[in-house]
């Protein structure tokens, strides 16, 4: 089952939960668990923290972080390295999780990918708003199937949606909490590693890179399926990235992260800032280190 179906599961309460249980190498049981998550003093200002409890535990199994085995719970084996930062490992574990669907195991999160392949092709420059339900807007978009809704079929979802996707570094909140589609965040973790070490990439190389990292950008997996779906007007052009994409690499440049040059003799993409505003880049360089 998607997280956004599990609204009480919040990222920071199925972080807690991990964490509690890496310090308890043995195991707890889950009410022992339950008592260290919703201590009695905690209960009197959350209503119904045994639910939420109970939601976040199951939202942290089908993720593939906590296993049951002889009736105590356990930090899934293998995914802690016990040297490391564990907040960072848990992190790993939920990215790959929620955006890579084709990874092994299969943590079940195909819809949450879609969901954020969707949320990245939408415009900058018309954010999406908490408390609605954008089932008519996916349907208004792409030729799919009426009841295929990513799980964003009614507000609530969305909202749980948008709290992950904040949390993975793919949107910002601006006034009014709404969700604009910028994975500059989510950028800066990632281009070092597509980067491979080098300090300069052609564009569609690395895009290309990116892509295999995270399947929801463009030239992904699913990235790929969702704009093959897309109807008249709401199709991206080859040659051009999305608004997304582009205003966060341009973002990144502007905080002297990135440099992104145009060469005559390359093979170049635009990026996509604005009708008045279109820019040809056929190489990044990394200027300083991004963190």
């Amino acid at each position: 089952m998607s997280v956004i179906r599990q609204m009480e599961a919040t990222p920071n309460r199925v972080r807690m939960l991990v964490s509690v249980l890496a310090d308890r190498p043995s195991g707890e049981t889950e009410d022992r668990l339950r008592g260290f998550c919703s201590p009695e003093t905690l209960q009197r200002e959350v209503k119904d923290p045994v639910t939420i409890f109970r939601v976040t535990l199951a939202a942290a199994k089908e993720l593939g972080l906590v296993e049951e085995i002889d009736e105590k719970l356990r930090v899934r084996v293998g995914l802690l390295s016990r040297k490391g930062d564990l907040s960072a490992e848990v992190f790993q574990a939920i990215e790959l999780a929620l955006l890579t669907p084709e990874a092994e195991p299969d943590f079940g999160q195909s819809d949450f990918a879609r969901a954020m392949a969707w949320f990245l092709m939408q415009p900058v420059r018309q954010p999406l708003r908490q408390g609605v339900n954008y089932k008519p807007l996916i349907n208004k978009q792409l030729t799919i199937p009426d009841d295929v809704t990513f799980d964003l079929s009614n507000r609530d979802r969305f909202n749980s949606f948008h709290y992950w996707c904040r949390f993975l570094g793919y949107g910002e909140v601006i006034t009014a909490q709404a969700l604009v589609p910028d994975p500059s965040v989510a950028l800066r973790r990632l281009l070092p590693i597509a980067m491979g070490g080098d300090r300069e990439a052609p564009i569609l190389s690395l895009l290309g890179r990116l892509a295999r990292l995270t399947p929801v950008f463009e030239n992904g997996r699913i990235r790929r399926e969702l704009e093959a779906d897309a109807k008249v007007g709401f199709q991206r052009e080859p040659q051009r990235l999305s608004q997304s994409t582009s205003f966060s690499l341009f973002r990144l440049e502007q905080e002297g992260m990135l440099k992104l040059d145009a060469r005559s003799d390359a093979q170049a993409l635009i990026l996509d800032l604005g009708i008045d505003a279109p820019r040809r880049v056929s190489h990044v360089e990394m200027a300083g280190a991004l963190s």
